[in-house]
């Protein structure tokens, strides 16, 4: 079985399983992270994983997704690789060619954490998103487009920790099992989930400690979905 065929039967297989409605493509605009989404993702290549991926870019042709010219992805690094992804087919494509050409290569996300993320950005990508409510608050939306974001870029967690608690938002137990995590992304990650897992309310405390404790992020952030 050829590559091209091999890849069209995975595809198609995709399609069957209950994942059909997320990998559903709409061509239009997202306010997502996706380049960091995806960098995060080839970071977690080695070397030669790097190259195998690279390669299937340049040579397969799959459901109208058109091979990235060698040269423009010759001796380059992740950087460059998710730049040509995202020149070559926006934000959706981009995220559906990366998963197709993971599962081909059997690559193995770490914790299937990855593989979750990138699903849901997905599903996203392809939901319409609903009209603005200017009385809604923008927590809950803010905490989703800049989620992968906040993982990396998070400051001091104490001063939030201690804002959240006076909120009522977390409790001590919480904030020692957010501080027992072994690197400062993996407490990131943890502070999020417990904030997501909590509701709209405490989304939106997060939103406004945040404000107050890290303004130049918040607004950072918030510049690159104007």
């Amino acid at each position: 079985m050829t590559v091209y065929l091999f890849l069209s039967f995975l595809i198609w297989k995709m399609n069957q399983n209950d994942l059909a409605e997320k990998l559903e493509i709409r061509e239009r605009s997202s306010t997502l992270d996706v380049p960091a989404l995806l960098l995060t993702t080839l970071k977690e290549l080695t070397e030669e994983q790097l190259k195998i991926f690279q390669s299937n870019l340049t040579t397969v042709q799959l459901l109208g997704f058109p091979p990235i010219p060698k040269s423009q992805l010759e001796n380059t690094d992740r950087q460059v690789t998710v730049d040509q992804m995202m020149k070559r087919y926006g934000p959706e494509r981009a995220v559906k060619i990366t998963l197709v050409n993971l599962k081909w290569m059997n690559r193995k996300l770490a914790e299937k954490k990855r593989e979750a993320l990138l699903l849901a950005t997905l599903e996203e990508l392809s939901t319409d998103n609903p009209p603005a409510n200017p009385s809604a608050p923008p927590g809950r939306a803010f905490i989703r487009r800049h989620r992968m974001a906040l993982e990396t870029r998070l400051g001091l967690l104490q001063p939030i920790f201690l804002r959240l608690q006076d909120h009522g938002v977390l409790i001590h137990e919480e904030r020692e099992e957010v501080d027992s995590k072994s690197t400062k992304t993996l407490q990131n990650q943890a502070l999020l989930d417990m904030v997501v897992r909590k509701g709209s309310r405490a989304q939106e405390h997060f939103y406004q400690v945040l404000k107050e404790v890290d303004p130049c992020l918040v607004e950072d952030l918030e510049e690159q979905t104007v």
